[in-house]
């Protein structure tokens, strides 16, 4: 068997599983929500050419992972040290994680918005290079990673010893070494997880395998190297609508696409990210929104103020924008049943409260759209 035939059901399992899990109740004001941005508030917005001096100004070209917000050591000191890998240091294979070893939570077209807002994760896997085992055979296995909710209480952590299966594959001259397997995850409040794991190492044939390398970014094109990382409650599987697959948070070959709202009380911008369609639905991320309500203006950059889900690969587009602080009872905005056809009168647009619950739909008087780089 080729390795890609081995890869594609895996893909789509993974794929199917961009899933949603941490089903917790949502919380009931949106300054109880972790905010993580990166605090700029004098974005770039005109439409000059000229260079911008301003070095944390130009938010619209900014990587919101590399060095930006996903990764600031703030944001994880609740996370074990390096030392709490388990495993044995004779193996032969390794896997590097470095500082950039952030994941976002995968949305889901079957959840909605409400799911989507409470299904909300960060996954780090801590900075280090961990040894993985090459022979075929069963393992002990557990890597050193937390996550990060809108609710730090309710985050599940490193729980135990887990394991996994090796089970290497020769194609031409090289070999594939898959790895299956998961490992114990717990919140504070006892309720117990399961972190599933695929990874795939590859090296020349009687070789060592090359590390895999965890940096934030998506698989290695080339090779397939890297690891699926999926997290669900104990008793659920990897494969239910109700758990969360991580990918990157952005990736530099997705492309922008800007779509924007006026209305009766304000008008908004939204910057979504996307890859490209292929069986699945493409991967993406929610960037940014910006724009004015009630007189008050906006520029939401955090990853757990804004929520999006699509239909399958995007024909549907459905947004959700939390604001810092309510502005007079309103914590937020559903843009809904958005298409790429701007016009057609498909688009719906309310505001909300911080559960994403419906308080009154607002007429919409112009729509755009437009795909950049």
């Amino acid at each position: 068997m080729k390795p890609l035939d081995y890869l594609v059901p895996r893909a789509l399992a993974c794929a199917a599983v961009l899933a949603s899990l941490l089903a917790i109740a949502p919380g009931t004001g949106c300054d109880q929500r972790t905010q993580i941005s990166d605090g700029d508030t004098q974005a770039d917005t005109d439409t000059d050419t000229d260079a911008d001096t301003d070095a944390d100004a130009d938010a619209d070209t900014a990587d919101p992972l590399g060095t930006g917000p996903y990764t600031d050591s703030s944001l994880w000191t609740h996370c074990p040290g390096s030392d709490a890998y388990l495993g044995d240091s004779a193996w032969e294979g390794s896997l590097v994680a470095t500082v950039n070893a952030v994941y976002c939570g995968a949305f889901d077209e079957q959840r909605s918005l409400e799911q989507e807002l409470t299904d909300k994760a960060l996954l780090k896997v801590v900075e280090g290079s961990y040894p993985l085992p090459t022979q075929e055979a069963d393992y002990d296995l557990s890597l050193p990673l937390c996550t990060l909710r809108a609710q730090p209480p309710e985050q599940p952590e490193m729980a135990g010893t887990g394991h996994t299966t090796v089970s290497p594959q020769v194609w031409s001259d090289t070999t594939y070494t898959y790895l299956e397997g998961s490992q114990p995850m717990a919140s504070p409040d006892g309720t117990e997880w399961t972190l599933e794991h695929i990874m795939l190492m590859v090296g020349e044939v009687d070789a060592v395998p090359d590390p895999i390398v965890l940096d934030g970014a998506t698989r290695d094109e080339s090779s397939g190297s890297g690891a699926d990382l999926v997290l669900f409650q104990e008793g659920a599987s990897s494969l239910d609508v109700d758990a969360i697959s991580f990918q990157a948070c952005l990736d530099e070959s997705w492309s922008l696409n800007v779509h924007g709202f006026q209305f009766d009380g304000g008008q908004v911008e939204l910057d979504l990210y996307l890859g490209e369609n292929v069986v699945v639905t493409a991967p993406g991320a929610f960037t940014r929104a910006q724009g004015t309500f009630r007189g008050v203006s906006f520029d939401q950059q955090d990853y757990f103020h804004l929520v999006y889900r699509p239909e399958h690969h995007h024909y549907g587009r459905h947004f959700a924008v939390l604001f810092d602080e309510p502005i007079d009872d309103v914590c937020a905005l559903r843009i809904e049943n958005v298409d790429t056809q701007p016009g057609n009168g498909s688009t719906t647009l309310a505001t909300a409260d911080c559960d994403l619950q419906v308080i009154e739909y607002l007429d919409m008087t112009a729509e755009t759209f437009e795909v950049g780089g």
